[in-house]
């Protein structure tokens, strides 16, 4: 029965397919210990098949015993058929309750969830800022040459300069390359390069410049634009002799008119601030002072409106003046008697002699009871008690108790 059990769940599919892996992964010695643990499971298979037909513990491990030693030497000390046997008659004897498979089981899941924190990563995606354009044009390099009459071609195409807008934003190109002449306007050079930034800003791209066949080395990419003069191989990073005589010509004429009056153009005050911040300290004590300009006078505040006039007869829509605010009357004479608004009393003193001697200062009269009593009769009688109390709810009539 117990070789039948083997025909009856397959083992020999197991066999054959742990055989292909170890064939397949020849080089990894782990297939051979799952080959050999996976033969050892069936045998357990097997054997509680054979037990649970009936089959007592004792007989049938005798009868594996026989089976095994067929040699004299029985296969128990035998080294190498030791381990297997042995824990086949191990196993036999062991019964695992269902309730222990289930916590066996349950086992599993937080070491299956540890390992799956420990050996997961992050991955951090940065979303494109922009996405991608999708022109179905192929780019390419736009070439621009611009001659020494300072006419512009693309392509080999003369192109009026009121269109250039039009023409470098028609494809996608990816680079720029301008050719042009030594001999071309400084201020025309520069308005080709601001229109390319403008499209080259917002797409990215980069352009280089050449002058009468040779390359400019300076980056016009877009991060700083530098003034280009007359495209030459390196810029003149000193002020010419020309430039100097052009500045001391402008400053001496506007420096002749009165600062009251002077009224520079704002072309020429371009041309002076320009070449003044290119001149040393050297040049500038030695050239003209630079012509200032008072600045713009503050503008004038807006006209009071005019009071509306309204033509005798008819009727104002304009509201009354407020009421004056009433006047307090002022302390008036009444039986010969003069009314006068009664003064505060000054603040309480600690010490009770000085306290009433600062009140018959004020004009104070003092009462205890009914009888009057002048300031120094007061001070007497305040000194001798000991428990002296001063009333000014009805100030400058002062109440003593306690005397």
């Amino acid at each position: 029965f117990h070789e039948e059990t083997h025909a009856r769940q397959k083992h020999s599919l197991d066999i054959v397919f742990a055989t292909l892996l170890q064939i397949v992964f020849w080089f990894n010695p782990l297939f051979y210990f799952i080959k050999k643990s996976i033969k050892l499971n069936h045998e357990f298979l097997a054997d509680r098949a054979v037990l649970k037909t009936g089959a007592k513990i004792s007989e049938y491990q005798k009868i594996l015993l026989a089976f095994s030693s067929n040699a004299a030497t029985p296969s128990l000390a035998h080294s190498l058929n030791y381990s297997s046997i042995k824990k086949r008659f191990t196993l036999m004897k062991t019964h695992t309750s269902q309730r222990a498979i289930w916590l066996r089981s349950l086992l599993i899941l937080p070491l299956f969830s540890i390992l799956i924190y420990g050996f997961s990563t992050t991955h951090v995606i940065n979303e494109l800022k922009g996405e991608a354009n999708n022109s179905s044009e192929v780019s390419e390099v736009l070439e621009i040459t611009i001659d020494g009459n300072e006419n512009i071609y693309i392509d080999n195409e003369e192109i009026p300069l009121e269109i250039f807008d039009e023409k470098i934003t028609e494809k996608n190109y990816e680079r720029t390359s301008i050719s042009t002449s030594s001999k071309i306007s400084v201020s025309f050079g520069q308005h080709i390069i601001i229109k390319l930034l403008e499209k080259n800003l917002t797409d990215g791209l980069s352009f280089c410049v050449t002058a009468d066949g040779n390359t400019i080395p300076e980056n016009y990419s877009g991060k700083i634009l530098e003034p280009l003069h007359n495209y030459n191989k390196s810029k003149n990073k000193k002020v010419t002799k020309t430039e100097i005589a052009e500045y001391n010509k402008l400053a001496k004429k506007y420096n002749a008119v009165a600062i009251e009056n002077r009224k520079i153009p704002l072309e020429d005050l371009k041309i002076l601030e320009t070449i003044y911040r290119k001149m040393t300290d050297e040049q500038k004590v030695n050239a003209e002072p630079f012509p200032e300009c008072l600045p713009p006078s503050p503008p004038k505040p807006p006209k009071a409106p005019e009071a509306p006039k309204v033509k005798e007869g008819e009727k104002s829509d304009i509201p009354p003046p407020p009421p004056a605010p009433k006047i307090a009357k002022a302390p008036s004479a009444e039986n010969g008697n003069l009314y006068m608004v009664p003064q505060a009393p000054p603040a309480p003193n600690p010490d009770p002699v000085e306290y009433v001697k600062e009140l018959g200062k004020r004009g104070a009269t003092f009462y205890i009871g009914p009888h009057k009593y002048s300031t120094d009769e007061a001070i007497e009688l305040v000194q001798k008690s000991k428990e002296a109390t001063i009333d000014v709810s009805k100030y400058p009539i002062v109440h003593l108790g306690g005397c």
